[in-house]
């Protein structure tokens, strides 16, 4: 007898290699058709084979070629620790009118295959009846349908043309109705090596106890501590995690387990009756705002499915749900249209939606997302996602690529987006990916839910594309070592590279480079704050509008003019610390600062052609220029000062103190409009500048040679 099928380092193994017990179906034996006729008979045929083959300890069947005509009303069975070797052989399901068909089903097995073949669906033939009863969407006619399995191989087959979804994963189970409630929960926990009760600043715990020997529990070995079937754990719920106390039958203690996370599995130990539960918060949630139960649910799990060709179904290439599922090297293309017979929603490549945080541990990697309608990979929730090398191009419907808010701990790395759209809300690392001429969103404008999830947007390469940065909470979105990359064909896809919205976030250690076809940068009322850190501009002659807050160590060459885009606040502190900045624009001011609290330019490097090197407007309290290079080169002479400060101006003072200014032509140092309280300039040389002001106090300045 062949060995179990194992599952090493998430690689499938179908057992020793070196036993044989392959059988061939005899066809006249089973009564089945292999010319596409007769499917009540060939259905029933298959069947009865793969369960003799079963029972006579053979783990590989193999169908010979031909044309299977598969009954709507039967899918086909394969057993556990068995695989099922089409041998080059079509399934395809007989022309029907239901709203739901499976053609292969894995039910409560475990070790199993199907490999080497077609399943065809009736979707060109189907009879779309809409007659009132159930949902009339006729999205459910599903290829492969693996319900409440363990450890199965989906490999080599071409899926197509189903009125659903190429494949999908189900679980099993329900909640217990084992409720947190008000009346059974009191303030505090348990000692986690007595198990007494005892009084804990934060906690809350269960009065009552759950029966860990419930054969609901037992029969899968473990429970879950989660919310609502789509996934809400209730608004007086301020935890993320539970501790959980076992007992004997006679009531002594045997162990805790601590800080688990709800929806994960726990499972009790050998000779536990009991389990009792805190929770990490301080108050006692209402029953209408307490979602909390006990689950028992029967996950898809070690679900592998691998270089398949999923294609023209209606409604999804794969819904998944469950724990473990590999999805690898496929291609999924041609899911959904624009019409009632080509697609029903999401009409999606992949779409990870049903189970919510249940779904966890899902490895997306390498494959071949192009010409669907809907999306090509939606996670609506779940945890430890892992996206990776994959290919992702424009959709015809929604977006590309999103990753809700929900979505925790995971990681988007590797992978190639051709003019996608792309939504990222959730807690992820995006690493390491090309985006061409595609628009991205990262961060949750929602103000209501306000997730405000970490997003670390690392070392990716952005073509004439265009990122938008909308966020609730500051300082959750991080952008760095980042590429924005743009040519002539920018204005084909996008307006700007960057779009900013809302809270203040970090963008560091990144460089912007080519033309945009408006500007680089589009402030869409920013919140103060934003920190630029260690950033290039570079060859870029539309204007570089810059939001409000602390640009460090950045280099803008070869660049025209740059632009404060603040509200109407003046609350805004704006700082350039160490910052070089090149100018070849000779006609227009370089930086035009208004409606701010605070303006600061220190240990900063620039250079212009001509015309004012800033513009001070209505700053309300203080402007310090401090420690910088100002120089011109090739000036051609416009009487236009270095410093233009307007009317607007209303600040205390302006200092400029220990600078370096140079101009091959004479230049007035100010050109002022202002009623300004204090101007302090001390301790600068000044070469080819003139100072004729009215208020101004001059300590220690080198002007021309001279010191005053």
């Amino acid at each position: 007898m062949v060995e179990n099928p194992t599952i090493e380092n998430s690689i499938w193994k179908s057992g020793d290699n070196n036993i044989s017990a392959s059988y061939l179906i005899e066809l006249e034996r089973w009564g089945i058709k292999n010319d596409g006729t007769d499917a009540v008979n060939t259905t029933l045929g298959i069947n009865n084979a793969l369960t003799w083959a079963a029972q006579n300890n053979f783990t590989e069947i193999v169908l010979p070629r031909g044309e299977y005509l598969i009954d709507e009303n039967n899918p086909i069975l394969p057993k556990s620790n068995m695989t099922f070797n089409l041998g080059g052989a079509t399934l395809k399901v007989r022309s029907n009118n239901l709203e739901s068909y499976q053609m292969v089903k894995f039910s409560e097995v475990q070790y199993s295959r199907i490999t080497n073949g077609k399943l065809e669906g009736d979707k060109e033939t189907h009879i779309y009846t809409k007659d009132g009863v159930g949902s009339d969407t006729h999205e459910g006619g599903t290829g492969v349908n693996i319900y409440a399995s363990k450890n199965i191989l989906i490999d080599n087959l071409e899926i197509y043309n189903m009125t659903g979804d190429g494949c999908n994963t189900t679980n099993k189970g329900g909640n217990m109705a084992y409720y947190l409630r008000s009346a059974t929960c009191e303030l505090g926990s348990f000692n986690p090596i007595t198990g007494l009760e005892e009084i804990t600043p934060n906690k809350i715990r269960w009065t009552n106890a759950l029966d860990v020997t419930n054969s609901l529990i037992t029969n899968i070995g473990y429970f879950t501590l989660a919310g609502t079937g789509y996934g809400s754990i209730g608004a007086d719920i301020s935890a993320t995690h539970f501790d959980v106390f076992f007992y004997k039958s006679d009531g002594t203690f045997l162990v805790a387990e601590t800080k688990v996370e709800f929806f994960s599995k726990v499972e009790p130990p050998k000779d536990a009756k009991w389990a009792k539960f805190s929770l990490y918060q301080g108050t006692i949630p209402a029953d209408n705002k307490n979602n909390l139960m006990v689950w028992n649910l029967k996950f898809a799990e070690n679900i592998f499915f691998e270089k398949l060709d999923i294609h023209h179904c209606r409604r999804q290439g794969m819904s998944l749900q469950g724990q473990f599922i590999f999805v690898r090297d496929n291609t999924i293309h041609h899911i959904g249209g624009n019409t009632f017979q080509n697609g029903t929603d999401p009409q999606g490549g992949i779409d990870i939606e049903d189970g919510y945080d249940w779904n966890q541990h899902f490895f997306i990697e390498r494959n071949n997302f192009y010409k669907n309608w809907g999306y090509d990979l939606v996670i609506t929730n779940g945890k430890y996602m892992y996206i990776n090398g994959n290919k992702f191009s424009k959709v015809g419907k929604y977006v590309s690529v999103a990753l809700n808010a929900p979505v925790d701990k995971s990681i988007f790395i590797n992978n190639r987006i051709d003019q996608g759209q792309v939504v990222i809300a959730g807690e992820l690392l995006i690493s390491n990916n090309n985006f061409f001429g595609s628009n991205i969103t990262f961060g949750d404008s929602n103000t209501i839910n306000n997730y405000g999830r970490s997003i670390n947007v690392y070392n990716n390469i952005f073509k004439n594309s265009n990122i938008t940065i909308s966020q609730t909470v500051p300082y959750t979105i991080v952008l760095d070592g980042c590429k924005f990359l743009n040519d002539k064909f920018k204005q084909i896809f996008s307006n700007y590279s960057l779009i900013l919205t809302l809270e203040p976030q970090t963008i560091r250690n990144s460089v912007f480079e080519g033309e945009d076809n408006i500007g680089v940068i589009y402030n869409n009322r920013p919140n103060k704050g934003w920190v630029f850190d260690n950033i290039v501009f570079r060859n870029i002659t539309k204007p570089i509008s810059l939001p409000p807050g602390k640009f460090n160590e950045c280099k803008f060459l070869n660049i025209n003019i740059i632009n404060i885009a603040t509200s109407s606040l003046n609350d805004q502190e704006i700082e350039f610390i160490d910052c070089y900045i090149r100018s070849t624009d000779q006609n227009n001011n370089l930086i035009t600062i208004g409606n701010a609290k605070s303006l600061k330019i220190e240990g900063c490097h620039i250079e212009k052609k001509d015309s004012s090197l800033l513009v001070i407007q209505n700053i309300k309290e203080e402007v310090i220029i401090k420690g910088n290079t100002l120089k011109y080169f090739n000036p051609v002479f416009l009487n236009r000062p270095p410093i233009l400060i307007q009317s607007t101006f209303a600040g205390i003072s302006l200092i400029i103190d220990s600078n370096y200014l140079y101009s091959p032509i004479k230049k007035q140092l100010f050109a002022n409009s202002a009623n300004v309280a204090q101007v302090i300039v001390k301790n600068n040389v000044l070469n080819g500048f003139e100072i004729k002001f009215t208020n101004e106090i001059l300590v220690n300045n080198i002007i021309n040679g001279v010191l005053n």
